[in-house]
């Protein structure tokens, strides 16, 4: 089977911050939790994010004991397949975006063409202008 799925510039954004957010927390990425549920600008910002990040740790361990006990240590790719699989979505989509909005391209990672970790075939992605 294959499926189609068109989306406007925000929904794309909305995926690809998904697709990253998701595989990053399978391979054990947690210190990114608080970042994406807690208000930057909230005057308690850093005390609530390093009581976060003191409990995603002790549940992290629950979940991924061959980890160390400190964020900035993970499983990276290869691990887990759905993780690689959403990180190669995620890197497609981030790519033709990237290229959309600059076409003369860049020298930041969204330039480089994708890969697939696994060897698999890669989702394709297509940027066009409405109307």
């Amino acid at each position: 089977m294959r499926y189609t799925l068109e989306l406007n510039e925000e929904q794309a954004s909305t995926l690809q911050a998904a697709l990253e957010f998701f595989a990053r927390m399978r391979i054990g990425q947690w210190e990114e939790l608080p970042r994406a549920c807690l208000d930057i600008n909230d005057e308690r910002y850093a005390e609530k994010a390093d009581f976060m990040k003191m409990h995603l740790l002790s549940a992290r361990r629950i979940c991924f004991p061959e980890l160390s006990n400190t964020f900035g240590h993970s499983y990276g790719i290869g691990k887990f397949e759905d993780a690689d699989r959403a990180w190669e979505i995620y890197t497609s989509i981030r790519h033709c975006v990237a290229w959309a909005h600059n076409p003369k391209g860049g020298l930041a990672v969204c330039y480089d063409k994708p890969f697939s970790l696994r060897g698999n075939e890669l989702a394709r992605c297509t940027a066009k202008k409405e109307g």
